[in-house]
């Protein structure tokens, strides 16, 4: 049996809560016993409503920790010991997968082995309780996922010769048999925090007025820092949807568009992800098999390739934004071969490839 620990509740619209619920997803084709753990679930929330947005393949059963939304460390922390003495009850033999920080301390403390998915550099109280436990105790009964190589620096004081680097991932299947007609128009979807990129997709919308820009994201991240500005007529801010519809609307542009500043922040603009994110939409946008236009940046080199599977262009270079824009919306047929491989790629880039490795490397001994 695979059990996941999730620190977050559901329904959730975050990107977190769509990875861990992909995985489980993939790790349920490879294994039918699959328990996610979350600290709260609606009980209005059935499981054939998660399945339909998240465009699931597979059953698994998900179970609440708590009988409340935790709003404050301590209920986090009660949750974190809660699943912890329900894994050390029912499910210590089993393949225990969690990327919660303080969970994989107190698994450790109870001598269960389990595998941690770093994502992210750690501060706070948080940090302070996971930095200083794996830094005065063993290390043996925890094995790390990252999900970029950076990572590995900043936690280096754990012996990193046998942790896992894996990138995040698509199902390319969403991708297949849906409309392929292609609209002359650019669309971007994803967190619109800042440095996501919206001031280069406010700077073209401006420029190219012909063309049609989309945007799929939570507008409430823009409010702060747009709400004075007027937007040009073909600038479309469409909020949030489902993962559902994201596929369909990919494949409905001609450009999907990565356009990262060099500091890319979280949701709530303190956390720098900027060298360390492996973005979901990166993936979803190769399944698409659309041209991407990417900003130029070190943290993906080795997944987007210049005028292989996208364009690259630096982001303070708007100019050579609006060029390329321009250059591959007259010539689109030209760009045939940067689709195509874009296409392929996704394919090396899936759940359950990810999940497969997963699982050799928890059996690994």
């Amino acid at each position: 049996m695979i059990i996941y620990i999730a620190d977050f509740n559901l329904p959730n619209n975050s990107a977190y809560a769509h990875q861990v619920i992909k995985m489980c997803d993939a790790f349920a084709e490879q294994d039918k016993n699959v328990l996610l753990l979350v600290k709260y679930k609606n009980d209005k929330l059935k499981f054939k409503e998660l399945k339909k947005n998240y465009l699931l393949k597979n059953s698994f059963k998900i179970n609440s920790v708590l009988n409340l939304k935790p709003k404050n460390f301590l209920l986090n922390l009660i949750f974190s010991i809660m699943a912890c003495l329900t894994i050390k009850k029912k499910y210590q033999n089993d393949k225990i997968i969690t990327r919660s920080f303080l969970t994989s301390v107190f698994l450790s403390q109870l001598k269960i082995i389990h595998i941690l998915e770093i994502h992210q550099e750690l501060n706070g109280l948080t940090g302070k309780i996971f930095f200083n436990y794996y830094k005065n105790f063993s290390h043996k009964y925890l094995k790390i996922i990252y999900i970029n190589k950076n990572l590995k620096k900043y936690y280096k004081f754990f012996d990193n010769k046998n942790s896992l680097v894996l990138d995040d991932a698509v199902d390319y299947r969403d991708f297949i048999n849906l409309n392929k007609s292609k609209k002359k128009s650019c669309l971007y979807t994803g967190s619109l925090s800042k440095g996501k990129g919206f001031e280069i997709i406010y700077a073209l919308s401006k420029k190219l007025k012909k063309v049609d820009f989309h945007v799929y994201g939570d507008l409430k991240l823009l409010e702060e820092r747009w709400s004075n500005k007027k937007l040009p007529k073909n600038l479309f801010l469409k909020g949030f949807v489902t993962y559902n519809k994201i596929p369909s609307l990919l494949k409905s542009s001609s450009i999907l568009l990565l356009p990262y500043m060099k500091k890319s922040f979280g949701r709530n603009n303190k956390l720098n992800l900027s060298n360390y994110m492996s973005p979901l939409k990166l993936f979803d946008y190769l399944a698409a098999g659309r041209v991407i236009i990417a900003s130029n940046l070190a943290i993906y080199s080795h997944i987007l390739i210049n005028n292989y599977n996208s364009i690259k262009i630096l982001p303070n270079n708007i100019q050579k934004w609006i060029d390329t824009v321009e250059t591959v919306l007259k010539n689109y047929p030209k760009y045939r071969m940067l689709r195509v491989n874009a296409k392929k790629n996704s394919y090396k880039f899936s759940w359950i490839v990810r999940a497969k490795k997963i699982i050799d490397y928890y059996e690994k001994k």
